[in-house]
Formats: C-alpha cells, structure tokens, sequence
C-alpha cells in the first residue's frame, strides 16, 4: 500500500506546487507558501487580494502568480516588493487560473471563463498571451476552464490542462504564433494540475476523485496513486523523482466551503 504523508494541513485551497531553489512553494489563499526539508511552512508573501492561483519564477528568483478576482498577473521581487506585470481585467471577464513565464519574458495565462465555484455551466474562451512590453491578446482555441500548466521537455513549450474535457493541450513556443496541439484527451472531465514525471511522461491530479495519474506517450493511464483525500489539485515531483507531492481538499471550493481550512500537502515514495 502506498505511503502518504501529510506534510502541511490547516491549508484552504492550495494549488501550483513548484519546486524553486532546494523547497516546494504552492499559493494558497492570498499567499505564497514554502515547504523547506524539515517540514516547516513559512509565508513568502502575502498579496492583498481574496486568492492566488498559479506560480512561476523567473530567473532572478522573482515569483510570478495571479490575483485571480482581480485578473491580474503579479511580481514578487526577490526583495518581496510587489507589481502588477499585467492588468488584464480588460480581456477577462472571470477568474485567472495558472501563469507560465517564457525565457522571452512573455506569459501565457488561463482563464477559467466561467463562474466554476458558484455552479454556472461550463463555457469555453481562449488562453491569454502577455508580450513582454505588457501587451496582451487573446491566442489559440477555445478551452473550457484552462487548468494546470507545465513547462514540456527540452524547452519544447508548455503543456495546458482542459477541466471540462478532459483533454492537455501542448502549445509549441518555437514559432511566431503559437502552436497548440491536443496531445491528450478521453481521460474525463476533472484534469487539474499537470506535470512531468519519470521518464518525461505527463501526469495529472484528478479535481473530482483525488487521483495521481501517469500517462503513456498515447494519453492512456498508465499508474494511478491515490492522495487518500477525494480531492487533488495539483502535483509536483521532488527533482530526483523519489517522491511526487500533491495538493489536496476535503472538500471542492464552493460558496458554502471558501472558508474552510480542510486542505493539506501530502508526499507519496515513488
């Protein structure tokens, strides 16, 4: 039987597990969290908003991640001073969702582009695409509720989770107007988070049933883990690829349960 251990608990909705500089960091409410060695849980910043959803960093150390209501894209500089990079309140009508910072300086950024907490029926709307002189349009199909991002092998893009159709879009960077491509679909409505595994194959955590799952190089699952909570929202795998970390909930976000502490980080020996 598999391991689990819960290394943080008390936590409300945490999401974006990335590994920066020897510890996990993940948002979790207005606030960016680091998980060191010893199993401690610090605070890297607090930003004034309701909740942080994504993360990156860039390579002076700078954490980029989204004010979601507000739809904007921040910078948290490694003195901890904080920016708006991109307002893109005007484009997005709903809640930002994950952030991928491209060695150009240009972002890609989701949008969920519908009122998912609240229960309103799926719809569909495009990724935005932020330059680096902070001019932002729309780019790509239409995607309903862009989910969890990961940088692909080789610096060959990025891939993108699609929620509602159970799909992972890979975007190719390499030319002038991005290239997407559905490299994974059928595997049910619920991919949230996403990442590289052993062997440079894709995982996904499973929103609706708490699952870790691999996939092959034809989008078939391959492994499951269970998290041992019925919710997971996302992955990350330490660099070794001896443990995978997830972020998980008791219970799914909704109007009734935004204020419950019922989430938690867990580690599973691989």
């Amino acid at each position: 039987m598999t391991k689990v251990s819960v290394l943080a608990s008390g936590l409300h909705i945490p999401e974006s597990p990335r590994w920066h500089r020897g510890a996990l960091h993940f948002v979790d409410g207005p606030s960016v969290h680091r998980l060191s060695a010893d199993g401690s849980v610090e605070v890297v910043v607090s930003v004034e908003c309701p909740i942080l959803l994504g993360l990156d960093f860039a390579s002076d150390g700078s954490i980029l991640t989204n004010d979601a209501a507000g739809r904007r894209t921040m910078r948290v500089a490694p003195d901890g001073s904080v920016s708006v990079v991109a307002d893109l309140s005007n484009l997005a009508a709903t809640m930002l969702n994950e952030v991928t910072l491209l060695e150009d300086g240009s972002m890609f950024v989701g949008e969920i582009g519908f009122d998912v907490i609240a229960g309103a029926p799926p719809e569909t709307v495009q990724l935005l695409y932020v330059k680096p002189d902070g001019t932002a349009s729309r780019v790509g199909p239409q995607i309903a509720f862009a989910n969890g991002m990961t940088d692909a092998p080789g610096g060959n893009g990025f891939y993108v989770a699609e929620f509602v159709e159970g799909a992972i879009w890979h975007v190719d960077t390499s030319t002038a107007d991005p290239v997407f491509t559905r490299a994974v679909a059928g595997v049910g409505m619920g991919v949230d988070g996403i990442a590289i595994g052993p062997d440079e194959k894709l995982w996904y955590a499973n929103m609706l049933g708490g699952q870790l799952y691999e996939l092959d190089a034809d989008g078939r699952k391959t492994r499951e883990i269970a998290t041992g909570f019925p919710h997971a929202t996302s992955l990350a795998f330490a660099p070794d690829f001896s443990r995978v970390f997830a972020t998980v909930v008791e219970q799914l976000p909704s109007p009734e349960t935004m204020g419950l502490a019922t989430g938690a980080v867990v580690a599973i020996d691989l």
